[in-house]
C-alpha cells in the first residue's frame, strides 16, 4: 500500500526508508568511493566470540637428510621443539568499535509530511555524510598501526600546525590530541592535552586552532582524534590495526608480544617484507621490491600508495604507461598496470595511504573481520531511529566491530619512497 502524506513523517516510516535505501550494497557504495583499498579488501563476517585466532606457519618440516636415520631423528631445538618439525605462531586478535552518530531535526521531518522526495533528501543527505565519515576514518586506518595517527607535524608556531599532504585527513572543528610517537604513553601537554581545528588551508598542508597548540608540539609528533587512543595518557590500540601494524616500519624487535606473537622469530615471514627505495627512480625501485618479493615467495598484486607517489611512477614510465579499470559494485578505479616477475601488479592511487610511503600487497592474505555487516545501522530494539531527550531531532547510529587480520604477513612489503 503506498504511503500517504501524513504518514511521510513517523519515525517508523523514516526507519522504513532507511532499511530501503541502504541496504548493504547501498552502504558498500556509500564508503567505497574513493578508498581502493578498503574497496578491494577481502571483508568477512563471523568475528564471534572474544577473539579472532589464526595460525601462521613459518616454517615447513626440516626432517629430510640424504641419511635415513637423521631424517628419522628427534634431535630437539631447546624450548622450541622437535627439530625438524614445522614452526607456527597463533594470532589471537581482538575487536575494536568504532561509532558514527547522525541526526535529524524534527523540523526538517516535518518539512518533508508532504514531500518524500523531499525527506529522501534530507535523510541522504545526513546518512550518507555520516556513512562517508566512518567509511574514510576506517579507510584511513587501514594504513594505520592501531593507535589512531592521523599525521605527522611538519612544523608548527603558536597557532598553526603544518601537517603536509597529510591535511586530507583533517577537518574544520577536530579535537586532537598529540604524542611524540605513535605509541607513546606520554601525550604531549598534560595538563591541557587537546586543540581544536579552527580553520585549515589544504593549499598550503596546514590548519590553525582555536587558541594555541598544545605546550610542547613539535615537528615529527603524531596527531590523533582526542580519545581515539585512550582518554589517558596510555597508548590504546582502539582502532583497526592496518598495514603499519601487522608490516612496520622496523622489523620486530625480540620479545615483542604482537596479538600475543614474538615475530621477531621470523621477522620477514611473521612482520613482513620492508624495503628503502628512496634513492631510485620510481620505476627501478619498483622492478627492485618486486624482485625481493619473488624471492620470498610473494607475488603481490597490487601497489597503492598517494597520488603524489603514483603520479611520480606514472611520469617515470612516460609512454610505457598501461592502464587498467578495476571494477567494484557501482564504483570503479583506474590503476597502472606493471609487469612483475610473478604477474601483473596494479598501482592504485589511494587518497588515505601517507605520502613517501608504498605498500605492496597480496590482498587474499588479508581481510577485514567483523560482526554483522561492516557497517551496521543499529536497530537491534527495532528503532533505526531514537528520539533525543535533550534536543528536538532524532539520533542514529552506525557500528563498527571487527579488525583487520593478515594470514602470510611475509607475502606483503612496505617500500620507502623518494620523498
Amino acid at each position: 500500500m503506498a504511503a500517504t502524506a501524513g504518514t511521510l513523517a513517523s519515525p517508523g516510516t523514516i526507519a522504513y526508508l532507511l532499511k530501503r535505501v541502504y541496504s548493504p550494497r547501498e552502504v558498500e557504495n556509500a564508503v567505497y568511493k574513493d578508498n581502493p583499498l578498503l574497496a578491494l579488501i577481502p571483508k568477512a563476517t563471523g568475528f564471534t566470540g572474544e577473539s579472532h585466532i589464526h595460525a601462521v606457519r613459518y616454517r615447513d618440516q626440516l626432517a629430510r637428510n640424504s641419511d635415513f636415520a637423521s631424517a628419522q631423528g628427534t634431535t630437539t631445538d631447546g624450548s622450541r621443539g622437535v627439530l625438524g618439525a614445522s614452526k607456527g605462531v597463533q594470532f589471537i586478535v581482538g575487536r575494536v568499535k568504532n561509532y558514527q552518530i547522525y541526526t535529524l531535526e524534527t523540523e526538517a521531518i516535518l518539512a518533508g509530511r508532504d514531500d518524500k522526495g523531499s525527506l529522501m533528501r534530507v535523510l541522504t543527505t545526513e546518512v550518507d555524510s555520516a556513512l562517508n565519515n566512518i567509511g574514510r576514518d576506517t579507510a584511513k586506518m587501514l594504513y594505520g598501526d592501531g593507535y589512531g595517527s592521523l599525521g605527522q607535524v611538519v612544523s608548527t608556531t603558536s597557532v598553526t600546525v603544518v601537517v603536509g599532504e597529510a591535511i586530507t585527513n583533517f577537518e574544520n572543528g577536530m579535537i586532537l590530541q598529540a604524542a611524540p610517537t605513535s605509541s607513546s604513553t606520554d601525550l604531549r601537554d598534560s595538563t591541557v592535552k587537546t586543540m581544536t581545528i579552527d580553520s585549515i588551508d589544504r593549499a598550503a598542508g596546514s590548519f590553525t586552532v582555536a587558541t594555541a597548540v598544545i605546550t610542547g608540539l613539535a615537528a615529527g609528533d603524531f596527531l590523533f582524534i582526542s580519545k581515539d587512543r585512550g582518554i589517558t595518557a596510555t597508548a590504546e590500540k582502539n582502532k583497526i590495526v592496518g598495514l603499519e601494524g601487522w608490516n612496520p616500519v622496523t622489523a620486530p624487535a625480540a620479545l615483542e608480544s604482537f596479538f600475543g606473537v614474538d615475530r621477531s622469530v621470523d621477522k620477514t615471514r611473521l612482520g613482513g617484507l620492508r624495503l628503502d627505495i628512496s634513492s631510485l627512480n620510481p620505476e627501478e625501485g619498483l622492478i627492485t621490491a618486486l624482485a625481493l618479493a619473488a624471492r620470498e615467495g610473494a607475488a603481490p598484486g597490487h601497489f597503492f600508495s598517494s597520488f603524489t607517489d603514483v603520479k611520480n611512477i606514472h611520469l617515470a614510465l612516460g609512454s610505457k604507461v598501461e592502464t587498467e579499470f578495476t571494477q567494484v559494485g557501482d564504483i570503479g578505479f583506474t590503476s597502472i598496470r606493471i609487469n612483475g616477475p610473478k604477474g601483473d601488479v596494479r598501482v592504485m592511487a589511494d587518497q588515505n595511504a601517507p605520502a613517501a610511503v608504498g605498500r605492496l600487497l597480496t590482498l587474499n592474505t588479508w581481510e577485514i573481520k567483523h560482526l554483522g555487516e561492516l557497517f551496521n545501522m543499529l536497530d537491534m530494539d527495532g528503532a533505526t531511529l531514537s528520539r533525543e531527550s535533550s534536543a528536538d531531532r532524532f539520533e542514529g547510529r552506525i557500528a563498527f566491530y571487527g579488525n583487520m587480520v593478515c594470514y602470510a604477513p611475509g607475502k606483503n612489503m612496505r617500500l620507502v619512497l623518494p620523498s
